[in-house]
C-alpha cells in the first residue's frame, strides 16, 4: 500500500520508519485499509499501537440524541450544534 498524506506520501508503508507509524497511530486518525495496514506492520515488529478506548457505537448514539436536542431546525442554537459537530468529528475520526 502507498502512503497517501505526510513527508512519506507516495512511499511503500511497509519500508516507512517504524516510529513514524507509530506516531501516526496515536495522532492521526486512520480509517479503514490504511490504518489495518499499518497496525500489521506494527504488530509485525514487535510494537504494539496505542489503543483508544471510545465506544464508536456509543458516540455515534450520544451525537444523534444531543443533535435532535439543539439542531437550530429543532430550537437550539448555531453555536452549540457547530460545537457538537466538532466535538463528534474529532472522536468518531479513526
Amino acid at each position: 500500500m502507498i502512503m497517501p498524506f505526510g513527508k512519506y506520501r507516495g512511499y511503500d508503508v511497509e519500508k516507512i520508519n517504524s516510529s513514524y507509524l507509530e506516531w501516526l497511530i496515536e495522532h492521526i486518525p486512520l480509517r479503514g485499509l490504511l490504518r489495518s495496514t499499518v497496525v500489521a506492520i506494527l504488530n509485525e515488529s514487535d510494537i504494539v499501537p496505542v489503543q483508544r478506548s471510545v465506544d464508536l457505537l456509543l458516540v455515534k448514539q450520544t451525537y444523534r440524541r444531543l443533535s435532535l436536542k439543539y439542531h437550530p431546525d429543532r430550537g437550539g442554537s448555531t453555536i452549540a450544534q457547530t460545537a457538537l459537530n466538532e466535538f463528534y468529528g474529532a472522536l468518531s475520526v479513526r
